[in-house]
Order: C-alpha cells, then sequence, then structure tokens
C-alpha cells in the first residue's frame, strides 16, 4: 500500500529500483563491500544516511541556483552551515595525500604560485613555523587527511573559530597541509581567501597565519588579524 501524500518520486517502483542499482554499481567499482551499503537501511546507519541525504541537497541547490546566481560564492552549498563539499560517498570531508614537505625554495615555490607571490616567510629559514595546541599529531610521514572547508559567514576571532570545529572533530590545517591543499585544488584560491589557522610564526605580538590568496595572481601569503571577516574561509582536518 502506498503512503498518503507520497510524492510521486515516491510512488515510483522503477525510480527506487533504478536508484539501488546505481548505488550498487558505484559500491563495486570502488570496492565497497555491499554489506555497508545494507548498513544504511539499519537504525546503526541512519547518521550516515542522514549525511548523504545532506550532501544530495547541496548539490541539488548548487545545480537549481548556479544558473541565477551570480555571486563567487554559487557553488557552495546553501546549507546553514555553508560547508563546501566534495562529491564523496557518504562524507562532507576532502580527502587528500599530504607528504609534509613543501619546498622552500623561492623559484620551486613560485613556479606553483606566482612571481612574486610567496611570502618570504615560507622560504627564509630563520622563520620558525610553531603548530596550534590544536594540532596534537605531527609527520613526515606520507598519510590521508580529511579536509574541510569552512565559512563561518561572520566575524569571527581565531581562537572561537578553532574551538567551534574542534567541538565538532576537526582542528585547523597548518601551512604544509593548506600547500598540499592547494596543489589538489588550485582554482579554489581564486573564489576567496583560505585560510590555515593550525601553524603560525610568532613575530612580537603577532602571529603570521598561512593565506592562499588570489588578488592579482596565485599567492602564498600570511596574514596576522586576530579577528577574521565574512569573506574569509578556514581550512580543518578531520581528527
Amino acid at each position: 500500500m502506498s503512503k498518503k501524500n507520497a510524492s510521486a518520486i515516491e510512488s515510483g517502483a522503477g525510480y527506487f529500483q533504478g536508484f539501488i542499482t546505481a548505488m550498487m554499481d558505484i559500491a563495486r567499482d570502488n570496492k565497497v563491500p555491499f554489506e555497508a551499503v545494507y548498513r544504511l537501511a539499519k537504525p546503526e546507519g541512519r547518521a550516515t544516511l542522514a549525511k548523504m541525504i545532506g550532501v544530495a541537497n547541496a548539490d541539488y541547490e548548487l545545480v537549481r541556483t548556479s544558473s541565477d546566481d551570480k555571486s563567487d560564492d554559487k557553488f557552495l552549498p546553501r546549507n546553514k552551515m555553508n560547508f563546501m563539499h566534495a562529491p564523496l560517498l557518504a562524507s562532507d570531508d576532502i580527502r587528500i595525500c599530504v607528504d609534509y614537505n613543501m619546498p622552500t625554495n623561492r623559484k620551486t615555490l613560485e613556479k606553483m604560485f606566482s612571481i612574486g607571490g610567496v611570502s618570504r616567510f615560507f622560504y627564509e629559514h630563520h622563520f620558525n613555523w610553531e603548530k596550534d595546541s590544536s594540532f596534537y599529531m605531527y609527520t613526515t610521514i606520507l598519510t590521508s587527511r580529511d579536509f574541510l572547508i569552512m565559512h563561518f559567514n561572520r566575524m569571527i576571532t581565531t581562537e572561537h573559530a578553532i574551538l567551534d570545529m574542534k567541538e565538532r572533530g576537526y582542528r585547523p590545517a597548518n601551512h604544509l597541509e593548506a600547500y598540499a591543499f592547494r596543489i589538489k585544488y588550485r582554482e579554489l584560491q581564486l573564489k576567496f581567501p583560505l585560510m590555515a589557522l593550525g601553524s603560525f610564526v610568532q613575530n612580537g605580538r603577532d602571529r603570521y597565519f598561512a593565506m592562499l590568496n588570489n588578488f592579482d595572481q596565485f599567492r602564498f601569503d600570511i596574514d596576522y588579524r586576530t579577528e577574521w571577516n565574512s569573506e574569509f574561509r578556514f581550512l580543518f582536518v578531520r581528527k
């Protein structure tokens, strides 16, 4: 028996058959055990299923609004937290391999960004990059990290940004992780300034953080402010 007030999609048995087939094809292509997909229908899989629906809605809103939205944020989902979603199965995160071996030669870095577009903080060796206290683990071994771009869309201090995301299970990315992220997603920095608050250079009373910026060219820059306006996005890593 069909549900009362069921939508046309819910009433179409063919849709559900096609949806299940598509999901199983994706699982098969990505070598995901069918048991992992079947688990979504059980109570213990409901939270993951809810995340999948959230990603699907964000993608739907992106397509629905892109034709008449001319702002720089048109590719960002219209959800409450304004997360930047990657097209990954059942995940809000963007997984990237990080080897923590960023070049420290000026010419090499400028080839990656632009001539004159790299702060000397990244290639003059007397600048000491310290890690934020929330960065509990540091490794030089190649490893995968789950990244998330956060847009608070309001004025926020460094401390409050870090604390807010700590409660959600994230820590701020450091400058090496920001470099690795930029190698993978080069064009994003043309859209907005992206901050990495997980490491800093202390210079007197000021802390200088890594920033992927654009202005008139690709830049790997620094910024020492303690409060950030709604223009900024922040790069976080799942703990």
